[in-house]
């Protein structure tokens, strides 16, 4: 009766290890969005629901929209040489394709994920 009030349950970027990202995202040669960040990062804390947006705007695409924790995950942070957060990185067939340090717009970002479906 009043389907309208109901709210559709909203796909959110997940967190990311560095099992999950060497078996989809480098192996898997999945197309990628992952902003490296931290929970205490006052940036980040900006970025994240950005990032959230996207994975529910595009999770019928894909591509795979998440978050790497640079305290949790050094390993991965170390290999991709993070130093400032939040750093986003596109990849593509399991390469970087953009890499950004700083926050980024939500523009900005629809934009990166546009480049990257041209190239798919």
């Amino acid at each position: 009766m009043f389907d309208f009030l109901k709210r559709k349950k909203r796909v959110r970027a997940r967190i990311i290890s560095t099992e999950e990202f060497n078996k989809e995202i480098i192996t898997g040669k999945k197309d990628a969005l992952i902003t490296f960040s931290a929970a205490w990062c006052g940036a980040c804390k900006m970025q994240k629901p950005l990032i959230h947006d996207l994975a529910d705007a595009h999770q019928d695409k894909n591509i795979r929209i998440g978050f790497v924790d640079v305290d949790s995950e050094t390993q991965l942070s170390q290999l991709f040489n993070i130093k400032g957060i939040p750093t986003t990185i596109t990849f593509h067939n399991g390469e970087i394709f953009f890499r950004h340090s700083g926050l980024l717009s939500r523009k900005n970002l629809e934009n990166i994920i546009q480049q990257l479906e041209k190239i798919s």
